[in-house]
């Protein structure tokens, strides 16, 4: 009898389980991938080639370069702005300059993702989903791998969350909202991978 009742607990616990798992979205959200990058030549091939296969427009901003990174981005189709203001330098500055020019034809998502950071494309439409159906900032897991002999993790962290701001190193958030700091103002849903 103990057993018995042990086991409809389960099956009534899992019942309630299932319903709360979201429903693919019913259609694809315009989206738009955004690549601060400065002198990132050497791995962003690496990067950005994955990312072809998404049908996804990828805005490279090549931030300050005195490199290839804006003709390796043009040549593998990327949308590429380039950027020169020694005194304004870094992220903040390129992912604003980045939602500028996405403003004349705004996407319900932008993801941002590190020039030398690889993500899965499926990950990417997770973080794209997401971000559509909280209407805020969500936090993804980021995992940094140590390259070969050591082959191990050096971090990881991350669960879904609600933020405010942009960490430092990866989320999806809400677009239209980020300022030259990189601090994000209301707006349409972001995604971010990482800092350079």
């Amino acid at each position: 009898m103990l057993c018995l009742l042990l086991l409809l607990e389960t099956v009534a616990f899992l019942l309630p389980m299932r319903s709360l798992r979201p429903q693919p979205l019913r259609y694809s959200p315009r989206a738009a991938i955004v690549i601060p990058a400065h002198n990132e030549a050497a791995g962003l091939a690496a990067t950005l080639a994955p990312l072809r296969q998404l049908a996804i427009p990828i805005v490279l901003v090549a931030d300050n370069c005195s490199d290839q990174t804006a003709a390796i981005g043009q040549n593998l189709g990327a949308i590429v702005l380039e950027r020169h203001n020694p005194q304004q330098r870094g992220k903040g500055y390129a992912m604003d300059f980045a939602i500028d020019f996405l403003r004349r034809q705004p996407p319900e998502v932008v993801v941002f993702l590190d020039a030398d950071c690889q993500i899965a494309n499926a990950e990417v439409l997770q973080l794209i989903d997401q971000a559509v159906r909280q209407q805020s900032p969500v936090q993804s897991v980021y995992v940094m791998h140590l390259p070969p002999p050591s082959d191990g993790e050096a971090s990881r962290f991350g669960v879904c969350l609600q933020i405010q701001e942009s960490s430092a190193d990866a989320g999806a958030f809400p677009t239209g909202r980020t300022d030259a700091a990189g601090r994000f103002r209301d707006g349409f849903p972001l995604a971010e991978f990482t800092e350079y």
